[in-house]
């Protein structure tokens, strides 16, 4: 069942549709990868297959000027336009994708003492001191 499962995953990403055509429910499919680890790593190496597929679907319709293809797959979803490949690809990317961190250089923890010294600096500048008498 596994290589059933692991064969159509490859073939067409969908884990719902795979998860289906061995006869199972598809939670059953993400609960049995968070507990075995084996599972997972299949897992992994069919997603990874898949979306280069997909890939390799991209550029046939790119090169073939068709807006859509016939992944190969069985039943539904097995057609896959332009724009829900992309999409796919694009979502696949993100996911692999380090967090972006926005904006400037890291920030600088102080401590107390720096933090009283700036604050002081500060107010220095905002209140001039006085003339003694």
């Amino acid at each position: 069942m596994k290589e059933s499962f692991f064969n159509h995953l490859t073939t067409t990403g969908n884990v719902k549709a795979s998860a289906h055509a061995i006869g199972i429910d598809p939670r059953s499919a993400y609960t049995l990868r968070r507990k075995d680890e084996q599972f997972a790593a299949d897992w992994g190496v069919a997603i990874a297959q898949a979306y280069e597929i997909l890939e390799t679907h991209l550029l046939a319709m790119a090169l073939s000027g068709e807006s859509a293809i016939d992944t190969g797959g069985v039943g539904p979803g097995t057609v896959i336009d332009f724009d829900q490949a992309m999409r796919l690809l694009g979502r696949q990317h993100g996911a692999k994708a380090p967090p972006q961190r926005r904006g400037g250089p890291r920030r600088k923890l102080l401590t107390n003492e720096e933090i009283d010294a700036a604050l002081l600096a500060k107010l220095g500048k905002l209140i001039p001191p006085s003339e003694p008498a």
